[in-house]
C-alpha cells in the first residue's frame, strides 16, 4: 500500500505492508519494521517503543526521512532512541 513517510507506519499497521519512495514498512504481530532501501533500520512496537537496528549510512535523507517516519510515535531524537544493533552492522 503506498503511504508517504509520516503514514508509513500507521498504513503498514493497517495493511500489513507499506511503501514511501524508498522506505517500506511490514508488520510483523505486534511490531513494523521499517527499511530504508534494504537496510532495516528500526522497529516500532504497538505501545510506540522505537528501536533503532541500523545506523544507516548517515545521509542527510536518511536522517530526514527517519526523522518524519519516527515524529509520530515519539518526541526522542534519532539518536536518542535505544538501539539494538547486530555487532556485524555497528560502526556503519
Amino acid at each position: 500500500m503506498r503511504a508517504n513517510q509520516s503514514t508509513l507506519i500507521a498504513t503498514a499497521r493497517q495493511h500489513g505492508s507499506a511503501t514511501a519512495s524508498t522506505w517500506s514498512a511490514n508488520r510483523y504481530g505486534d511490531r513494523v519494521a521499517v527499511y530504508h532501501y534494504t537496510t532495516h533500520m528500526l522497529d516500532v512496537y504497538e505501545d510506540n517503543t522505537v528501536i533503532r537496528r541500523s545506523h544507516g549510512w548517515g545521509s542527510q535523507t536518511d536522517k530526514q526521512g527517519v526523522s518524519k517516519i519516527i515524529k509520530a510515535h515519539t518526541t526522542m531524537n534519532w539518536r536518542d532512541i535505544p538501539e539494538d544493533i547486530h555487532p556485524r552492522f555497528r560502526g556503519i
